[in-house]
């Protein structure tokens, strides 16, 4: 079989491999035109970890083109990136998805008009990060429960993590009596832990 660059595909198709790198040639050529004539108004941005997730690539795409891979996950990768755009591409972004990576966040700041405005959170890190405050503030009611003698929250941490839609009716009863019991602490939850735990790294 042929060594060389397209050899299998040459091969198989019964082509030269010349012929078979024109084509790949021409190809990349219009898909990188079709890519520069393209002004994205959504870009996601994500980090990558590969060689035993020591080492780390930045991904930004938009739907489904990949429109830049940069080494490393540094600000300074985004913002390079950024530096290349034009202002009119930047300024027609509607939005930037991304996780909560501070860096990520503090590039976006930097160089995209009305950043707070556009940056959307992925789901899944939304979600962990809620997860998190709700378990601090269980830990934190917990302590000042059992220190008055009430150990209602004892060995409740999986209840109030885990997913409604997963539970057994049981187990939503026994959330529920928590809720009423927890009823007069529940707007302190709300507004001042959670929000707290919450707050868009800066």
């Amino acid at each position: 079989m042929n060594k060389k660059p397209g050899g299998a595909v040459s091969w198989r198709l019964k082509l030269s491999w010349s012929v078979v790198a024109g084509v790949q040639q021409r190809a990349v050529a219009r898909g990188l035109a079709r890519r520069a004539a393209a002004t994205p108004e959504a870009i996601s941005i994500d980090e990558t970890a590969f060689a035993r997730r020591h080492e780390y690539v930045t991904v930004i795409s938009s739907e489904d083109r990949v429109l830049h891979v940069g080494d490393g996950r540094q600000q300074s990768v985004l913002e390079d990136w950024y530096r290349e755009q034009d202002a009119s591409t930047l300024s027609g972004l509607r939005t930037v998805a991304m996780d909560m990576w501070a860096p990520y966040i503090r590039a976006t700041r930097a160089f995209v008009p009305d950043a707070d405005h556009k940056i959307a959170f992925d789901r899944f890190h939304v979600a962990q990060h809620l997860s998190h405050a709700v378990d601090q503030v269980r830990r934190s009611e917990h302590k000042a429960l059992q220190a008055a003698g009430d150990g209602s929250l004892k060995r409740t941490r999986y209840l109030w993590l885990q997913s409604p839609k997963q539970m057994s009716r049981r187990r939503k009863d026994e959330l529920q009596e928590l809720l009423v019991l927890m009823a007069d602490r529940v707007e302190d939850w709300r507004l001042k832990r959670c929000r707290r735990a919450l707050t868009v790294p800066s």
